[in-house]
């Protein structure tokens, strides 16, 4: 009797249980500015040269802080772009010109001379010019 209340109480239970708190996780916000939350110029005030401290630490933090804004501004920009395509519907779907088959290695394998067994053969012949022969510094 008290296996069967145990099994009854433990299946209400995980039944009436939520998602976990990890399945939930919201991602907390961080700096909605964009700027670093420490000025990277305290830096200068470190111990040691301030012309060392400014192109070693300061200098290369704001080139980093720039480039990754750049990225940002560019990656918006390209999504926005492709937002705009994809709600195109006169849009045309290009062909890449690039023929494949599914599970085909003879781009790989057992090919002759790096061609694909499908593409023309070359059948021009390579003439070496004489002067090219004969010019060799008597080697």
């Amino acid at each position: 009797m008290k296996r069967v209340t145990w099994l009854v109480v433990s299946a209400i239970a995980f039944a009436a249980a939520t998602s976990a708190n990890a399945q939930g996780y919201v991602r907390p916000q961080t700096n909605p500015y964009g700027t670093p939350a420490i000025s990277p110029y305290l830096n200068l005030a470190r111990p040691g040269a301030p012309g060392l401290n400014y192109f070693n630490l300061v200098q290369p933090q704001l080139e980093t802080q720039n480039q990754l804004q750049l990225l940002q501004t560019t990656t918006l920009q390209t999504q926005a772009a492709l937002q705009a395509e994809i709600a195109d519907p006169t849009r045309r779907v290009t062909d890449t010109g690039h023929t494949t088959r599914f599970m085909s290695y003879n781009q790989y394998f057992q090919n002759v001379g790096g061609q694909h067994p499908t593409s023309p053969a070359i059948t021009a012949p390579v003439i070496a010019t004489t002067a090219n022969t004969l010019n060799r510094g008597g080697r």
